[in-house]
């Protein structure tokens, strides 16, 4: 409805959807870490979309980690290849080389000069068990879903990295 020299009035409809809480196997309670209990950790955020880029690293830069950001499976593999990480986020659906064909890549970089394995966390829209086993396959250590929760998130990386590390001892 709109008329001249009023404005407009509009609506806008977003789906919103409930996933139910994904609970650990039985023996693999994990223990709970604050991130600010977590020593800084060097992260690497693989994602072509910005405002997915900004998400992540708003939150973790409010964790106080340190953050750099990669647009391509092709730029991620040539920062691994320039410094190194405690950590890598991973999108799987980007132009040019998708995070599969990145990780690979980047455990190959690894085994052939003797680099430090990093783990891989692949961050996605695609949590059907199927996509988990080509993640596992490629070469990731875990997933988080889109839309991200911080909890799921931080857990992730909990997991992923070495006890040693997250509590800084």
């Amino acid at each position: 409805r709109s008329r001249q020299g009023f404005g407009t009035c509009f609506t806008v409809q977003i789906p919103l959807i409930i996933q139910e809480k994904v609970r650990p196997a039985p023996g693999e309670e994990l223990p709970e870490v604050e991130p600010s209990e977590r020593e800084m950790l060097k992260v690497l955020v693989v994602e072509d979309n910005k405002v997915n880029q900004m998400i992540l690293q708003k939150i973790l830069e409010s964790w106080g980690q340190s953050v750099e950001l990669a647009d391509s499976g092709v730029e991620a593999l040539e920062r691994c290849k320039a410094q190194d990480f405690d950590i890598i986020l991973m999108d799987i659906q980007m132009p040019e080389m998708d995070g599969l064909e990145a990780t690979r890549r980047i455990r190959e970089f690894q085994r052939g000069k003797g680099k430090p394995y990093v783990p891989v966390i692949a961050v996605t829209a695609n949590a059907f068990s199927e996509e988990k086993e080509r993640y596992k396959e490629a070469g990731m250590d875990g997933y988080v879903s889109k839309p991200l929760s911080k909890k799921e998130l931080n857990d992730e990386i909990v997991r992923c990295v070495s006890p040693t590390r997250i509590l800084g001892v």
